[in-house]
């Protein structure tokens, strides 16, 4: 179990995990991967708690989240028409 942030540190843990997803463009997935915390918990910390801190990155996020919502059924086609090939 990670240890306890103070509300400073857990203020920038959120502002890292927005930038990076507003900067990349990552699904909640890639930016778990990539940055060791759960995918529930950046949702939550997206979702939740970034408006409270930054709100234009917070409308950035919501943007970035939205459209890989909307678009993961194509790319989830697309996995799948990749793996078939392989057999």
């Amino acid at each position: 179990m990670g240890r306890i942030l103070n509300e400073f540190e857990r203020k920038q843990q959120i502002l890292k995990e927005a930038m990076f997803i507003a900067s990349t463009g990552a699904t909640l997935r890639k930016a778990e991967e990539a940055l060791g915390v759960p995918k529930t918990t950046i949702h939550k910390h997206m979702v939740e708690e970034l408006c409270a801190i930054d709100f234009d990155l917070y409308n950035q996020v919501i943007k970035v989240i939205a459209y890989n919502k909307a678009t993961r059924s194509v790319r989830g086609g697309l996995a799948r028409a990749t793996k078939c090939k392989k057999k």
